[in-house]
């Protein structure tokens, strides 16, 4: 006798809040349930919240034979290098032994291994995490929006009116602003994903309100930066994801030649340290290019070894600005935020080959991934994005910064290879492959008694 059953696969059967006891899949769920508080709130916390995604390593993992993959080896020994000149310029600094670096080591190497936790899981592990992923930074995107609409006086009786006097109404709100900059390209690529639950013009509208929502608010707060980043991370994005070789191949030559020449290009972009004119004041973006064109000169005092992880001393007065620059009587400043010219500065030649090999390894690991143009292209925009931020408006150290670049990482590796795009070694043939629903699939089988 002869039976013929059917099985129907919807490919998301699994419901979003469904209790799910499989232990990464809970700890991610987890981890992306606390993310809103994190960068809306807490943005100090991000860095320690990967220790919970420790918990999500296999316990049969070889983490030797996890770093061995082609796309974590090469950053890795980079990182690795990069992290032990740093340490060993601290002997040579001003500032002496400081337990900033000691903190950004223990960050990396949490880092890794909240990295190696999500490139552990299946595929299968992933589809049940992204929904939870999408969700979350869509409700960090819509909170960000709705302060930056909030008129001065409903939030100045909401405060009571301490935080927009004191200065401080913009920080936290643009620092939250820079992270989402960087994370709102991986959130398109997972809203148009088959496991998301937006398809069609919902994806469509969903994807452009809240890209377009985020761009308004930088722009409320006037922070030029987070629109620049947002304009070249989308750009990147469709350039690698319909041209992929081409544009990562520009993109690394243009990366690397501003890396080495960064001293150069700066040195003269101003007409002199005492040119009153030229300097507005503090928080202008003419006084922050004479910054970089004072760091710039102050590069080859020591251009081989840098003057010494955090040895800059950067505060207005030292570095060898001069008595009449415009720096030491204005006198407010912390950084070059320019992260290239901090590398070269601090740690010299030495530290930016370091550096250099460290994107390299991160190009790599693209390009590796140049069959999908949709998952090089969302990886692309988040490096782009990030260099972007780090370039003109970022401290080189802040810990909650490079933890946003760990944090992009985890959420990149998230979005690929589970199902939320083609698998296959071919490339998808639309920059937007699952925008529809894909079909139920019915297989029969027969059983015979």
């Amino acid at each position: 006798m002869t039976s013929i059953s059917s099985q129907v696969d919807t490919g998301n059967s699994t419901h979003i809040w469904t209790l799910d006891l499989d232990r990464p899949v809970l700890v991610f769920k987890l981890f992306f349930i606390l993310l809103p508080f994190m960068i809306l709130f807490a943005l100090e916390a991000i860095g320690l919240s990967f220790l919970l995604l420790i918990f999500a390593l296999p316990f049969d993992l070889r983490l030797r034979r996890a770093f061995q993959r082609p796309s974590y080896k090469y950053v890795i020994r980079s990182l690795g290098l990069f992290l032990g000149w740093a340490a060993l310029s601290v002997t040579w600094s001003s500032q002496g032994p400081d337990q900033q670096l000691l903190r950004l080591i223990l960050l990396c190497v949490m880092g890794c291994l909240a990295i190696v936790s999500a490139a552990s899981m299946t595929g299968a592990q992933k589809a049940k995490v992204q929904s939870f992923a999408v969700y979350s930074l869509i409700i960090c995107v819509i909170g960000l929006i709705a302060v930056s609409l909030a008129s001065q006086g409903f939030v100045m009786r909401l405060t009571g009116g301490g935080i927009l006097q004191n200065g401080f109404n913009n920080e936290a709100p643009a620092r939250s602003i820079s992270i989402l900059a960087v994370l709102v390209w991986p959130l398109v690529g997972l809203i148009f994903s088959r496991n998301s639950g937006f398809t069609g013009r919902r994806a469509i509208l969903l994807a452009s309100a809240l890209v377009l929502g985020l761009a308004m608010a930088a722009f409320r707060l006037g922070v030029v930066s987070n629109l620049l980043a947002l304009a070249l991370g989308g750009a990147a994005f469709l350039l690698v994801a319909l041209q992929p070789r081409v544009a990562l191949a520009a993109l690394s030559c243009l990366m690397l030649g501003y890396l080495l020449l960064a001293p150069t290009i700066h040195m003269d972009l101003l007409s002199g340290p005492g040119d009153q004119s030229v300097v507005a004041g503090p928080g202008t973006w003419a006084y922050r290019m004479e910054v970089w064109s004072h760091t710039a000169r102050a590069t080859f005092e020591a251009p081989i070894a840098g003057s010494g992880f955090e040895g800059s001393g950067f505060s207005g007065q030292n570095l060898s600005l001069g008595q009449d620059s415009t720096l030491d009587r204005q006198g407010v400043i912390d950084a070059p935020h320019n992260l290239f010219l901090r590398i070269w500065l601090e740690l010299g030649l030495v530290g930016v080959i370091l550096l250099g090999g460290i994107l390299l390894g991160v190009i790599r690991a693209i390009w590796q991934r140049v069959h999908n143009g949709i998952e090089a292209g969302i990886a692309t925009s988040v490096l782009v994005s990030f260099l972007t931020l780090s370039l003109l408006n970022m401290g080189a150290w802040h810990l909650w910064w490079i933890g946003t670049a760990w944090l992009a990482a985890i959420i990149v590796i998230v979005c690929r290879q589970s199902g939320a795009y083609d698998s296959s070694s071919q490339r998808p043939s639309s920059i937007f492959p699952s925008v529809g629903v894909m079909p139920p699939q019915i297989t029969f089988t027969a059983k015979t008694s």
